[in-house]
């Protein structure tokens, strides 16, 4: 990208920061889908970031959140970017990667570093621009690789010709298969191995639990259709326990073991991250907004807010309810005890 990489903020010669690090790895997505490097203030808008070049709104989205100008709303770590770009790479897993033309007339849009001597170009200029549809595609290899938390090595490696060769394939070697469903849903969001969940649901909720939760394709085609936190919460507990191992207890089956009153926050932040355009979640005849309480959680973890407040005022929406006689529409008249809400933080702390 040229010279030194760095947020708006810090002044040349400064010491360097994490925040610094979220910056250069935006950055190198930004320059791999548009060709060129962001502004070094930043962007105020996502309209900035489309007239650049990015034509998805969900990426233009994510760059937004980490190469904005605003320090304030700025993300300050890569875990939000990468949460972002792994549930953008498990949409759009099984699109075509980049094929090249084989006509002399339109040469592959690939970087001069790739080529097959490993010899940087000395005319890189010369290269010819991406359309917008190969960098669209080209993107998917990008994405990919950043959102398993090893940018700049992977983002390298996914820009060397592995699936797209201009040579021969050797004797004996077969080409690699094309992705089935099944292989698509073996790919986590959190970029480590897991078992194979069979779709992209099961794969997106089982990286907002923690590892080794399911060792069976859960049941997950209720999540995004379910409204009602309350039957939600007992679902995903249900899950939890039926898809978990047989031997031994998860660390999932233990936290929900004690989570409480906080299991439907816990529902409200797995919808929010896996079914961001479903209906929201309501609660009949409630009066303390408990529901808005709930989304407003889901939706601060899931974009890596402080969650304390939200789940602060979560908290006093329960003891309104209970005050007013609300304790048979919540379906529990028992009030939370210690340790509930320490619970739940627990599980988010999986997200880290």
């Amino acid at each position: 990208m040229g010279g030194e990489v760095r947020t708006p903020e810090r002044a040349p010669g400064g010491s360097p920061s994490i925040a610094d690090d979220t910056w250069a790895c935006a950055g190198l997505l930004h320059w791999m889908l548009t060709g060129s490097p962001p502004p070094s203030h930043g962007y105020a808008s996502v309209e900035q970031i489309e007239e650049a070049g990015v034509s998805d709104a969900a990426l233009r989205t994510a760059l937004l959140h980490t190469l904005t100008s605003s320090r304030p709303d700025r993300q300050s770590d890569l875990r939000p970017l990468r949460r972002e770009l792994a549930r953008w790479f498990v949409e759009h897993a099984g699109e075509e990667p980049v094929v090249p033309s084989l006509k002399p007339t339109a040469p592959p849009p690939l970087p001069a570093s790739t080529r097959p001597s490993n010899r940087p170009s000395a005319h890189p200029s010369t290269r010819p621009p991406a359309t917008p549809a190969q960098k669209r595609k080209f993107g998917a290899f990008t994405i990919g690789a950043i959102s398993v938390g090893v940018v700049a090595g992977i983002a390298l490696t996914f820009l060397r010709p592995k699936r797209v060769q201009l040579i021969a394939v050797p004797e004996k070697q077969e080409a690699p298969p094309a992705p089935s469903a099944l292989e698509l849903g073996e790919v986590p969001v959190t970029g480590e191995n897991e078992v194979g969940l069979g779709n992209k649901l099961a794969v997106c909720m089982a990286g907002y639990l923690p590892k080794g939760t399911f060792t069976k394709a859960p049941d997950v085609e209720w999540l995004c259709s379910e409204t009602d936190p309350r039957a939600g919460a007992d679902k995903l507990h249900g899950i939890i326990v039926s898809a978990g191992p047989k031997a031994g207890a998860s660390d999932a089956m233990k936290i929900f073991s004690r989570i409480g009153w906080y299991a439907m926050p816990a529902f409200a932040v797995v919808r929010a991250g896996c079914c961001p355009d479903a209906a929201p979640l309501s609660l009949p005849e409630g009066h303390c907004d408990m529901d808005k309480k709930l989304r407003d959680v889901g939706d601060a973890v899931v974009s890596s807010h402080d969650v304390n407040e939200p789940l602060k005022a979560y908290t006093e929406s329960i003891h309104c309810e209970l005050n007013r006689g609300g304790a048979k529409m919540l379906r529990r008249s028992d009030r939370p005890v210690g340790g509930e809400d320490t619970a739940f933080l627990e599980l988010v702390k999986h997200l880290d």
